[in-house]
């Protein structure tokens, strides 16, 4: 059925829906007038109403023919429905009785052909005109009656008017049907493409996150090169210059150290050799955090933690650095507290030995510097402190003195060059081991460098 009506009003991809029902209207048009045709024959109704309905026939055919091939809607709407309200509307008025025939049957037919296939201004003139020339007949019928034909009989006038009401509500159940068949068509075919709309555009707003987040990616990993690019010349800096001038520091004192010899002079020999081994110290520090950095950041560092009684730890290196601060007349304090950690007992004496370490070197003369120790339970965790009296930190270099990137480095209290490599390195090891490093500095007055670290006993409960 469907493919037949479409083969007779039109493909939906070659007409409109209005076009469509355009066609259906011609047809209909064509189906009553030879329908009426035949009952004004049969009826035995003037020679007139079988020639207007044979006239309906001649150009509803035409029209429709004008519609399906010459593919003209709007032309065909206009003659149609101006045909039928001003030609064909009166001649059946006018041969079917007046207004006790069946043309009121047609009047309504023909408004909903109106309503359904104009539209806009054209719409609203052909309502106006319908009802303009609808009551110009009533009005002529009622000055005029003698004008129209009668019917032979009061039985062929039930008889038109029974047959012509039958036929109405079927072409009109046809034709709506229709109507509505094609707007159902035609709301399903959009609901589908709204439907396809809405996947490709999930699809669309999918792709653009995926664009987003590869955007995002991208940026941060050009952040991230940037800071390896940086972290690599800081590196490599810290081996040009800092690694090279203890070694030539080592050859010029060496030298010395002979010359001095071949003098016999004892006490330059003792000068010199003080010197060297303060710079053996320096490079042999600087080279473990070298090492240690190195394996950080190709992740050979191996993590395996164990249980730390920590105050043995501070106090193994508060004595192997007693030297180093006897040599400044700098107090070196431990402020112990019974507890035990969870941690790599070796990132953790390598974090202590350069915090210790720095605090010496930055504490002047006759100073001091404390290593201890504050539980906090409510968190599980043990943070561990060291404390000097030394030249502090500015605000501006706190800002970036974990950053390689950046060259903080500064020479001690007694002119020991540093690389600010071991700050970095003490940050990365305490994270390892769940912890965190903080810093605390006021300028001329000296520093708190704390981190923490999980108790061993809250590992042991989970």
């Amino acid at each position: 059925m469907n493919n037949f009506l479409q083969k007779i009003i039109g493909d939906k991809e070659q007409y409109t829906l209005q076009h469509r029902i355009l066609n259906a209207s011609m047809l209909l048009a064509v189906i009553l007038n030879v329908v009426a045709s035949i009952s004004n024959y049969m009826l035995g109704l003037h020679w007139s109403a079988i020639a207007v309905g044979t006239l309906g026939i001649i150009t509803f055919l035409f029209l429709y023919f004008y519609s399906f091939y010459a593919r003209k809607y709007k032309i065909v709407v206009i003659i149609g429905l101006g045909f039928l309200i001003c030609l064909f509307i009166p001649s059946v008025w006018f041969t079917n009785g007046g207004s006790i025939g069946s043309t009121q049957y047609l009047i309504f037919l023909v408004l909903t052909g109106v309503l359904t296939i104009s539209k806009g201004k054209t719409r609203i003139i052909l309502v106006v005109l319908l009802v303009f020339v609808t009551l110009f007949l009533l009005l002529f019928e009622y000055y005029y009656p003698e004008v129209m034909v009668a019917y032979p009989n009061r039985k062929d006038n039930f008889l038109d008017l029974a047959i012509s009401f039958i036929f109405t509500v079927l072409g009109a159940t046809f034709y709506i049907n229709i109507y509505y068949q094609e707007y159902h068509a035609a709301n399903k075919e959009l609901k589908e493409k709204n439907i396809i709309l809405e996947k490709k555009q999930k699809e669309i707003t999918i792709q653009q996150n995926k664009i987003e987040n590869q955007k995002d990616e991208l940026e941060k990993k050009a952040t991230a090169l940037q800071e390896a690019i940086k972290t690599k010349d800081r590196f490599f800096s810290i081996i040009a210059h800092d690694l090279k001038s203890p070694f030539n520091a080592l050859i010029g004192f060496s030298e010395l150290i002979e010359q001095a010899a071949e003098d016999k002079d004892i006490d330059g020999i003792k000068e010199f050799n003080k010197y060297v081994l303060q710079s053996s110290t320096q490079t042999h520090k600087l080279l473990l955090n070298l090492l240690e950095w190195s394996k950080a950041q190709t992740n050979q560092t191996q993590y395996s933690p164990e249980k730390i009684e920590i105050n043995k730890i501070i106090n193994e290196h508060v004595r192997s650095f007693e030297y180093q601060a006897n040599k400044k007349n700098i107090i070196l304090k431990a402020n112990p507290m019974s507890c035990t950690v969870y941690a790599d007992i070796n990132m953790i004496n390598t974090v202590l030995r350069n915090l210790i370490s720095n605090a010496i070197k930055f504490t002047p003369k006759e100073g001091m510097v404390e290593i201890g120790v504050k539980t906090r339970h409510a968190l599980s965790l043990t943070e561990i402190y060291v404390k000097d009296n030394g030249v502090g930190i500015s605000e501006e270099n706190l800002k970036k003195m974990f950053d390689l990137g950046e060259n903080t480095s500064t020479r001690g209290t007694d002119g020991e060059k540093g690389s600010g490599l071991g700050l970095v390195l003490c940050k990365e090891l305490i994270e390892k081991n769940q912890g965190e490093l903080f810093v605390e500095s006021t300028l001329n007055k000296g520093s708190v460098f704390s981190f923490s670290l999980p108790l061993f006993d809250n590992q042991s409960s989970d």
